[in-house]
């Protein structure tokens, strides 16, 4: 069973690839040194789980005046969980990927570290996308995580334990890949390398913001003037006539009769009106018994203890008495 040699395969596909980006670019386009551009890739929560948390990261060479060696380091976030170097068109097509890398090259991997290196007999010049890290971001990955994918100019600590790697950036032949003859050149010591890193990048989750609408309606004011109507009080004075009547007395003279010792006397009085109404009648009788004993020797007389008067019967009687006295003597004159 015959094997088939992969690195061939690959080293033709990419010459190929080569070919036509050089069909593709005018020779004008290059410059005299190497840009080296890291996609810095921003994508939606939504988008990352969309695409299984797997996010393709090519370094695209912008600006490449021709090379024929090339060496560098890549050092990736230490939270990816995996990531796969697309080196060839053939791993590019493996994965399902839209792109291939524009060159081969050779990749040793240390956990989050990785050295790639790439070696022609002839100079390969213009844009081209070099290579890819298909990275896997981890699942509990948030809005406004960032995975940094980054250049390095030598091997540090990895693969060895000693910085005993570097970056190039050359051309040693004096040929490229058309035929055309070409001089050579070493980028790094010319100074005129010029690399940027790249990134993975979840977008914060969008917040919709309304503005407020404020409706300000005028206000109308309206104002009734009052009317007041005032309607003089018309105050109607009756005269009170009073009729007064006269209370009519009539007063009857006391009329005292004395009978054996006995003297009663009557005083009878009547008010009323004009009109024949009588008011009020009141007829008082007193009556007084008196008891008078005759003396010649010209003693008082006395009064039991038994026959208290009232003070006004008293005054009547010695009335009574003073008068038939007087009656008395007038005879006997």
């Amino acid at each position: 069973m015959k094997k088939i040699n992969l690195k061939k395969v690959v080293a033709s596909v990419a010459a190929l690839s080569v070919v036509g980006c050089m069909a593709a670019i005018p020779t004008s386009a290059a410059s005299n040194g190497i840009t080296l551009d890291i996609d810095k890739v921003e994508l939606t929560m939504a988008e990352l789980q969309a695409m299984g948390n797997k996010v393709p990261v090519w370094f695209n060479l912008n600006d490449n005046a021709g090379i024929s060696a090339v060496e560098y380091g890549v050092t990736v976030d230490s939270r990816i969980t995996s990531y796969t170097v697309v080196n060839s068109s053939m791993v590019a097509s493996a994965l399902g990927l839209s792109e291939a890398p524009g060159v081969s090259m050779e990749v040793s991997k240390d956990g989050d570290f990785s050295w790639l290196g790439f070696a022609s007999g002839k100079m390969v010049p213009g844009k081209m996308k070099m290579v890819c890290y298909y990275v896997t971001i981890p699942d509990d990955a948030k809005p406004g995580d960032k995975f940094d994918i980054k250049y390095s100019k030598d091997n540090g600590a990895h693969l060895g334990g000693t910085a005993d790697k570097f970056q190039i950036w050359e051309n040693r032949t004096k040929e490229d890949i058309l035929g055309n003859t070409v001089s050579t050149a070493d980028y790094v010591a010319a100074g005129t390398v010029d690399v940027t890193d790249g990134y993975v990048y979840i977008l914060p989750e969008e917040t919709t913001t309304t503005a407020a609408t404020t409706t300000t309606t005028e206000a109308t004011t309206t104002t009734t003037q009052a009317t007041t109507t005032t309607t003089a009080a018309t105050t109607t004075t009756t005269a009170a006539t009073t009729t007064t009547t006269a209370p009519t007395t009539t007063t009857t003279a006391p009329t005292t009769t004395t009978t054996g010792g006995s003297t009663s006397t009557s005083v009878s009085t009547t008010t009323g009106t004009g009109t024949g109404t009588t008011a009020s009648t009141a007829k008082t009788t007193a009556t007084t018994k008196a008891t008078t004993k005759a003396t010649t020797a010209g003693g008082s007389p006395k009064t039991g203890s038994g026959d208290v008067m009232p003070i006004a019967a008293t005054a009547a009687a010695v009335a009574v008495l003073g008068g038939v006295a007087l009656v008395a003597k007038k005879k006997n004159d």
